[in-house]
């Protein structure tokens, strides 16, 4: 196994099984709701049917074949060395297994529970995980090395 595959799988790995121990925990070990920070930040329990912002969008079958062919794009992309240089190859895996493990964390609980389990609470945004922070994240590196390939394709197309 190549350094790359080792290091998508073990974030991967360790995302999805942070991200469920969580969940675990909130569930079962901690009184809530629990402040982090009065009146701006805290931990509530919250069982989340939607798919987006609890908002039902997408049924749980939909969400999976999504899941899948995010998945396997991502994966092809890895395969085939896509992500052009090095900083963008790192961007890209960083932010990929980032997104397959925060997808797949939201999906396990649809399959197993047919709702998210979401506890971070503000009163400004909607209730979330560390699911979801993993798939911002991940999208967000994405993004970044897209940028970056952009301006990378400038400075050649400019003979800088």
């Amino acid at each position: 196994m190549s350094r790359k595959w080792l290091i998508i799988s073990v974030i991967v790995t360790l995302g999805i099984a942070t991200d469920q121990v969580s969940k675990w925990c909130i569930q079962n070990f901690i009184s809530l709701p629990y402040p982090l920070i009065r009146g701006f930040f805290e931990l509530r329990l919250r069982h989340n049917p939607g798919s987006a912002f609890g908002i039902k969008i997408l049924s749980t079958p939909q969400l999976l074949v999504i899941t899948v062919v995010v998945t396997a794009v991502f994966l092809l992309f890895f395969a085939l060395d896509k992500a052009g240089n090095p900083k963008n190859q790192r961007l890209f895996i960083w932010g990929a297994s980032f997104y397959i493990s925060g997808a797949w964390g939201n999906l396990i609980d649809r399959l197993r529970l047919g709702y998210v389990v979401d506890f971070f609470y503000t009163p400004f945004w909607a209730t979330f995980n560390l699911a979801d922070v993993l798939i911002v994240l991940g999208m967000g590196l994405i993004l970044l090395g897209f940028l970056y390939r952009g301006k990378d394709e400038e400075a050649e197309d400019s003979g800088l």
